[in-house]
């Protein structure tokens, strides 16, 4: 039902710039929260163009209140809490480029998708992201939030494209964005 929605829709685009109706976009925030059944997720992806690369930024952070297992009957689980700070460089990691020159297809098909017709679910996180132009002629950043979606399905893929890219090192000297004590 979606190809039907965007049949045109598919449009190459640099690598090095993705364009979001009329802005060049050269930075996303995405946030991830939310979760159920005693596991939630708060985490936020900064992505964003230095020179003709993409580079990626993830602050995780995890709760499972059953994240290991004890061994005791009793209480067989043990609740983890994880922390973790991690990079992607898409100048050696090509899928992330690649993705870059998708979200423009997702982000339309989000567009096309009326805000009463978009599924909610309670047990699955919220997916949010903000698109920034480093242009001064852009009027405001573009903004998108889910459960369910196009977006949330892109960020979905690309997570799993680039899962062995992530790194603790940060690929370029430059000062981290996200910290654990806030964005």
């Amino acid at each position: 039902m979606m190809a039907l929605l965007l049949a045109a829709a598919a449009v190459a685009i640099p690598a090095d710039s993705v364009t979001v109706g009329s802005s060049t976009i050269e930075k996303y925030l995405i946030h991830i929260s939310g979760g159920g059944l005693g596991i939630m997720t708060d985490d936020t992806i900064s992505i964003s163009r230095i020179g003709r690369r993409w580079i990626a930024e993830r602050l995780v952070k995890d709760y499972n209140w059953c994240g290991q297992k004890s061994g005791d009957r009793s209480n067989p689980c043990i609740e983890t809490n994880v922390v973790r700070h991690e990079w992607v460089d898409g100048r050696t990691c090509p899928a992330l480029s690649q993705a870059m020159v998708k979200i423009a297809d997702a982000w339309r098909s989000d567009e096309a998708i009326p805000e009463n017709m978009k599924q909610k679910a309670s047990d699955t996180p919220e997916f949010t992201i903000i698109a920034r132009s480093e242009s001064k002629k852009t009027l405001g950043d573009k903004q998108a939030a889910e459960f369910l979606g196009p977006l949330a399905t892109w960020w979905r893929n690309t997570e799993a494209d680039i899962h062995g890219c992530w790194s603790v090192a940060a690929p370029v000297s430059i000062e981290p964005r996200l910290s654990a004590a806030g964005v």
